[in-house]
């Protein structure tokens, strides 16, 4: 087969896996691209193609296994990168991960048998996915690095920075969080120079995460307010109420309580306008807490009660009951 290079990729679809990781999923045109790049009895083809149609209904009708066992037979006749990829996903929506580490695996060596890059690096992000999932945390890291290699090699500037913070994550997931700053401020650094400004300001409300976990709140918050000022450029109203209630969260770190207030009310006004629910609960929450310790129990009681009433209504339960103990204990102190 030659190389396919990146022509294939322009094919793929975006999957949302059980566990809400997205990941990339093989289609019909894949199949056909692949397919047209080898020479085998027509029959066979055909046959290859129809099982993997097959398992694609089973697929969207989440029938996991049926669909796993329909790419499985559809490999049987003729393995293809599409199959093993599909196949991969089902499984591990049935949770057998093993069983989806070895579709995963297979696909793997083939695309790099056959140089087909785009499969490569779906096939890598994917198995630092599943690695993650398995608190493999350094394998996920090795299949992230293989995959920045080809992102680099190919020039591809916005996919670099992407691959980039999902490095950072691993790092962090792993508790390395030097590490993890290093890659976000080198995702930071190529989003500034090309221009990707979304990406830019996930860079920053990475940074000022890892940075309140390093209890560096002064480092933290002109990330979260150069996050938002992008946010606001762009629109994103969503992520611009959570960069404001970030900083007021920083603020309320620094014992800044009345900026704390400021920019907490500011976020849960905004959670308002576009009705997110768990936004305003946790807004609410916040400026609940800010005025238990400016010592006004009763202001604080009617915001921890108008949270919990939005926690338990969107089964938020964690937080329902622990905002509950905050009013239990105002209660007894009045």
């Amino acid at each position: 087969m030659e190389n396919i290079k990146f022509k294939e990729e322009e094919f793929f679809e975006d999957q949302a896996l059980g566990d809400g990781n997205i990941v990339s999923k093989a289609t019909l045109k894949n199949i056909d691209e692949e397919l047209n790049t080898v020479s085998f009895d027509p029959r066979l083809k055909e046959e290859t193609k129809r099982h993997f149609q097959t398992a694609e209904e089973l697929l969207k009708d989440k029938k996991y296994q049926a669909a796993a066992d329909a790419y499985a037979r559809s490999i049987k006749v003729h393995p293809t990168m599409s199959a093993y990829l599909n196949q991969g996903n089902a499984l591990y929506d049935t949770a057998q991960l093993t069983a989806t580490s070895g579709s995963y695996t297979a696909g793997l060596a083939l695309s790099q048998k056959v140089s087909a890059k785009g499969f490569e690096l779906a096939f890598l992000n994917i198995l630092a996915v599943l690695s993650q999932t398995e608190s493999n945390f350094d394998e996920a890291l090795r299949y992230y690095q293989a995959a920045l290699k080809i992102l680099r090699e190919n020039g591809r500037k916005n996919d670099e920075a992407n691959q980039l913070l999902k490095i950072g994550f691993t790092y962090t997931l792993k508790n390395d969080l030097n590490k993890a700053v290093n890659y976000y401020q080198a995702a930071l650094k190529i989003c500034q120079e090309v221009g990707y400004k979304e990406n830019e300001a996930k860079c920053l409300n990475n940074l000022g995460l890892l940075y309140v976990n390093q209890n560096e709140q002064d480092k933290a918050l002109p990330c979260f307010k150069n996050a938002l000022a992008i946010y606001k450029e762009l629109g994103y109203k969503k992520e611009e109420a959570y960069q404001l209630g970030n900083i007021g969260s920083v603020y309320r770190d620094k014992e800044d309580r009345n900026n704390a207030l400021k920019y907490y009310t500011e976020a849960l006004e905004l959670f308002r306008q576009i009705n997110n629910k768990h936004g305003i609960a946790n807004q609410l929450s916040n400026l609940g807490y800010i005025y238990a310790v400016q010592g006004k129990p009763r202001s604080a009681l009617r915001y921890f009660k108008d949270a919990v009433v939005i926690f338990k209504e969107i089964g938020a339960t964690k937080q329902a009951e622990l905002t509950q103990k905050n009013i239990d204990l105002l209660s007894a102190r009045i």
